[in-house]
């Protein structure tokens, strides 16, 4: 996988900004694969409501 499939992969993904908080789009299941593999941990794994 090429840094740009990784991008693109990675590009699914949303940081929505809601004024005084921001939220994270849903994370598709390959992506969250991918995140873990390194160990990056980039997405958080708690759902707040």
């Amino acid at each position: 996988m090429t840094p740009v499939d990784l991008l693109f992969k990675y590009g699914k993904v949303y940081h929505v900004d809601l004024g005084d908080r921001g939220m994270v789009t849903e994370v598709p299941k390959k992506v969250v694969d991918l995140d873990e593999r390194p160990g990056l941990d980039i997405f958080p794994k708690v759902v707040r409501s």
